[in-house]
C-alpha cells in the first residue's frame, strides 16, 4: 500500500539526534505524515564518503512516533 496526502515538515535543532523532547512540542496527531529536515540536507552525499555522524532517531523519539500513532515519516 501507499502513503499519500498532505505532510507536515519539521525542522529538526539537534545536529546530533531526533529527540522526544524536540518532536513533542509539534504534538503529532495519528494519521499524520511527517518530514524532518536535519542537519543530513547539508551533507554532500554524492560529492563525499558515507558520514557516520549522521543526525539519527533517539530511542525515545523512535518511542514517541509510535505512541503518536502517525502514518508515516521521512527523514532526509
Amino acid at each position: 500500500p501507499y502513503t499519500s496526502g498532505t505532510a507536515r515538515l519539521i525542522q529538526i535543532q539537534d545536529p546530533m539526534q531526533i529527540t522526544r523532547a524536540e518532536l513533542e512540542p509539534h504534538r503529532l496527531q495519528p494519521g499524520e505524515i511527517i518530514l524532518l529536515k536535519t542537519a543530513n540536507s547539508s551533507y554532500a552525499w554524492y560529492l563525499e564518503p558515507f558520514n557516520p555522524k549522521f543526525v539519527h532517531f533517539a530511542e525515545d523519539a523512535a518511542a514517541y512516533l509510535a505512541e503518536s500513532k502517525i502514518q508515516c515519516i521521512g527523514i532526509d
